[in-house]
């Protein structure tokens, strides 16, 4: 009885039907409005970069010295003289303790000692510098591209710093030197409906287990660019950590396109150079192609200088340079960008709630005075080969 009474009401009235259709409009658009006005504001409270021991420091020329211990030929250690010499990085990046050893020690178990005191290193430096309670970390999210095993790496973390057994952990891998940034936004999300929680955020990659002994050129560059290094960052949904944190998180997009190989259009080949690589030309590439001044690529080429490509972490030793300078002052915006491999590209945008100044614990704080350096006056390493010996 009442269905057909109120479909002849609704027909015989059709103004009154506008106005039913018109409030359910509006409390659906009232609804979206205060839920995205709710939704939870996300803090970088702060971050450390890791920083290995003196002892692991390694030369462009120690590196091709290393090489010719492992039997490279004359023309094999050329080459990766000519590429260490154009990719940017200088004489202070460091290597794993492993890649010290002759013949390099590259097992498992040395890659994953080498992971642990990256991680370890830098988690320790994070957590003395917020005095932060592991209690209340709700969040882990761990990536590094090539070094994938069990028990995974955010297992080892949680077990080392007895996190909560309800955490929500997550151990990323393969995606490249831009997922230093794409975990970020997986943070975002995850603090947006988590309440009242901190989140861990660790990025790294691995040398040990990427080094190539072999001779094929093209594999032979990683071990000319990619240095150690790792981060950790700390994230809050927090309204109470405003006021202590260093940054807001305004805007996190990634994206992925089909090409394999895009990522290394923009970068340098010669006849001497055969195959690609990374490093300087892409940057310089990034800079002709967006019109960065050489201002804005400081950050960058002088980390590339100090540290050499740490892979996903790259970005956080930038941040932690433009800190180091005193650059960061309360209301200014940082982009963070990092190309990866697929083709990737990840993108965030910070607000600084507060003027940064660098602490002890900043990476850069013993030497930054020396930066910046002129790359293209970098000058040539001492490179001498053995003469051959006459039979």
């Amino acid at each position: 009885m009442m269905l057909p009474l109120k479909l002849n009401f609704l027909i015989t009235h059709p103004h009154l039907t506008f106005i039913v259709l018109l409030l359910s409009t509006l409390t659906l658009f009232l609804f979206q409005f205060f839920a995205a006005k709710s939704r939870r504001r996300v803090f970088l409270v702060d971050f450390a970069c890791y920083k290995p021991p003196e002892s692991q420091k390694c030369s462009r020329e120690s590196v091709v010295n290393r090489a010719r211990q492992h039997g490279y030929s004359e023309e094999n250690l050329n080459f990766m003289a000519k590429v260490m010499q154009r990719v940017g990085v200088g004489d202070s990046s460091y290597v794993a303790q492993s890649i010290m050893c002759v013949p390099p020690n590259v097992t498992t178990e040395a890659a994953r000692e080498e992971s642990e005191s990256v991680i370890f290193g830098a988690v320790d430096t994070l957590l003395a510098k917020t005095k932060v309670d592991c209690s209340e970390i709700g969040i882990l999210i761990v990536n590094c591209c090539v070094f994938s095993v069990f028990p995974s790496l955010s297992s080892v973390i949680v077990n080392r710093y007895k996190l909560r057994e309800d955490i929500s952990s997550y151990n990323i891998t393969g995606m490249g030197c831009s997922a230093g940034l794409r975990v970020i936004g997986l943070a975002k999300q995850l603090l947006e409906v988590h309440p009242n929680t901190f989140a861990l955020v660790v990025s790294t990659e691995n040398v040990t287990s990427s080094a190539y002994t072999g001779t094929e050129r093209s594999k032979m560059l990683a071990n000319c660019l990619f240095r150690i290094g790792g981060s950790a960052i700390l994230l809050s949904n927090k309204p109470s950590h405003r006021e202590s944190s260093k940054y807001e998180l305004l805007h996190a997009v990634h994206t992925q396109t089909a090409s394999s190989d895009v990522s290394y259009r923009s970068i340098f080949r010669d006849e001497d150079a055969e195959g690609y690589t990374g490093g300087k030309p892409v940057l310089d590439a990034l800079q002709k192609n967006l019109g960065f001044t050489d201002a804005h690529m400081e950050a960058s080429t002088m980390t590339l200088h100090r540290f050499g490509n740490t892979s996903s972490s790259s970005v956080w030793y930038e941040l932690a340079y433009v800190e180091a300078k005193d650059r960061v002052k309360k209301g200014g915006r940082i982009w963070h960008i990092a190309f990866g491999s697929g083709f990737k590209c990840s993108t965030v945008i910070w607000r600084a709630l507060m003027d940064v100044r660098a602490d002890e614990k900043n990476p850069w704080m013993s030497d930054i005075d020396d930066y910046p350096v002129e790359l293209d006056n970098d000058g040539s390493f001492p490179f001498y080969f053995q003469p051959a010996k006459q039979q």
